[in-house]
């Protein structure tokens, strides 16, 4: 009999550590299913975990935590600012001690050691990555990188030879700040878009200089031609005259483009 009653107690003992151990959280994946609180350079939304937990022998899911702080990656004065919607995919990591108050004050040595909130659910930070890639993302990126939005691809990085480029579909690719552009023989940096601002507004025509260039030169070359073609009674066409003008312009078009690319 007392050993009957030893081992149903050691049975809930085990029950009762079973339950607890599946109530801490270290790293749960999820999703967002709202945005609550966007103030100060701070983002809060609902995250819902996936994977859940037993109860009475069933599964259940342990969320929907509201107001869970959404992580930015940043250092040194940088940062990588990435949106979030509803539905997208979050990996919550839940601290091994109360996180509660170092949110507020970002004060060290402030969560208490007994705190029952250690490894606790409601004080997920979230980060914002996802096991698929964007949908505009390519199937299969190589050892390429890219920057990519809802729009398409932004910013490619060859893996291989470093070449960047630069896209935009259907939209204005903007350089906000006056200067050049300069792709040295190590590599090269493709500028690809409807529109390419390069510096100030002024500087807007810029993506369309070497199409200016081209007609000009082309038009030259006709017009020489045309002129070799005629022969009047007194002497040619102009041939000379046309030639001596191509010549001309042929060693002032290098400015256009570098007057343009200053925003001048």
């Amino acid at each position: 009999m007392a050993s009957l009653v030893s081992g149903k107690f050691l049975e809930a003992i085990n029950l009762v550590g079973d339950v607890a151990r599946e109530a801490l959280r270290t790293v749960v994946p999820g999703v967002v299913t709202a945005k609550r609180r966007q103030l100060q350079r701070e983002r809060d939304v609902e995250f819902d975990p996936g994977p859940g937990r037993r109860e009475g022998g069933e599964q259940v899911g342990d969320g929907p935590v509201d107001n869970a702080p959404v992580l930015t990656i940043g250092g040194g004065g940088f940062g990588l600012l990435i949106p979030v919607r509803v539905g997208d995919e979050v990996l919550g990591l839940c601290a091994d001690r109360g996180a509660q108050a170092w949110r507020k004050n970002r004060d060290p040595g402030q969560s208490f050691i007994f705190d029952a909130r250690h490894h606790n659910l409601n004080d997920a930070m979230l980060l914002p990555v996802s096991i698929t890639a964007p949908e505009t993302a390519p199937v299969d990126w190589g050892d390429d990188f890219y920057l990519v939005g809802p729009a398409g691809h932004a910013i490619k990085v060859a893996g291989l030879d470093g070449e960047v480029t630069i896209t935009t579909e259907n939209a204005t690719l903007t350089l906000t700040k006056t200067g050049d552009i300069t792709a040295t023989t190590a590599g090269t940096i493709t500028l690809d878009g409807s529109t390419v601002n390069a510096g100030a507004p002024a500087a807007e025509a810029l993506a369309k200089a070497q199409a200016l260039l081209t007609a000009i030169d082309a038009g030259w070359t006709a017009a020489v031609s045309a002129a070799a073609a005629i022969v009047p009674p007194n002497g040619d066409g102009g041939t000379a005259g046309l030639t001596a003008g191509q010549i001309a312009w042929d060693a002032a078009k290098s400015a256009i483009a570098t007057t343009k690319a200053m925003g001048v």
